[in-house]
């Protein structure tokens, strides 16, 4: 915000907070301007501009899962997993995992507050699907502990993510600045 307010006085900043899908649908249906989210979103009426992708790992409590060794996925899908909104990529990935692997299906608890997602996985409630980044407080408290896996996850790759019209100069500009703070982030973690 520091950086847009010297960069742009005078542009005015409406922050809403949803998942990636209804994000994608308010960009499309021209009802917000720019959003962060998990791209890119393939519509030729929108352009992404890459932000930084972070990783995404088997997380639970300790004691939850007793194995210590890289844990099969029929290993893990014995727990309850807890991750994001079914129509979000993470979900469909999860879910793909386990039909290809012709796996009995395990309960998938979704939300789209990481804080609930969070707040389940500390109560014992099932194996959280999120980026390590997201709990690092949490692991080194040791409250929650990434699980070794066999499985491997996709990382979250994210995108400042904006209409192509003829006035959005102000947006594409936003949209560097983001491009820029993203990259100082990365360099700094």
């Amino acid at each position: 915000m520091e950086r847009m307010r010297a960069a742009l006085p005078g542009i005015s900043v409406d922050i809403a907070v949803d998942i990636s899908p209804n994000m994608q649908a308010a960009l499309a249906a021209n009802e917000i301007d720019l959003a962060f989210l998990v791209g890119p979103i393939t519509l030729p009426s929108l352009a992404n501009r890459p932000l930084f992708s972070i990783p995404v790992a088997w997380i639970a409590a300790p004691g939850l899962v007793p194995e210590d060794g890289p844990l099969s996925l029929g290993a893990l899908i014995r727990h309850p997993l807890i991750t994001y909104p079914r129509n979000t990529g993470p979900y469909v990935e999860l879910r793909d995992l386990v039909l290809r692997a012709n796996l009995l299906p395990s309960q998938i608890h979704t939300s789209a507050s990481l804080a609930t997602i969070v707040k389940m996985g500390i109560e014992r409630l099932g194996i959280c699907v999120i980026p390590p980044a997201v709990v690092r407080d949490e692991l080194a408290a040791g409250a929650l502990r990434i699980l070794p896996a066999e499985q491997s996850l996709s990382d979250l790759n994210f995108t400042a993510t904006f209409a192509k019209r003829p006035d959005a100069h102000f947006v594409a500009a936003a949209a560097r600045i983001a491009q820029e703070v993203a990259a100082d982030w990365a360099a700094g973690r």
